[in-house]
């Protein structure tokens, strides 16, 4: 008796199909919302645009994953993208304030 083939990995070379998504996923919806929020506060610079087509092209293959290890694969690669794309994009540093604050503390 043979035993059945465990499905394979939409990675796999043998399989080298990508899976059709006719909607957005969660992750790719959540890299919109990220990316208008980060355009919004107008912490995006031009030099952006490759890295942010690279996260919606992980998003999208996250979305589209099927079974744990693709889906771990993809969730490494889409973490990379994302701190790739926020690196030196950070919030105003507060922590400039706040270690002002503590100084002026430590000194009195």
């Amino acid at each position: 008796m043979t035993s059945p083939r465990p499905p394979q990995s939409n990675l796999s070379d043998r399989n080298p199909r990508v899976p059709a998504r006719t909607r957005k996923g969660r992750n790719a919806a959540a890299v919109e919302r990220t990316i208008a929020n980060l355009r919004r506060s107008d912490r995006l610079v031009p030099g952006d645009d490759a890295t942010i087509a690279l996260l919606r092209t992980t998003a999208a293959s996250l979305d589209g994953a099927e079974g744990a290890y693709d889906t771990a694969v993809m969730g490494r690669v889409h973490l990379a993208a994302i701190t790739a794309l926020l690196q030196g994009h950070a919030a105003p540093d507060e922590t400039d304030v706040l270690d002002r604050i503590i100084g002026a503390i430590r000194s009195a």
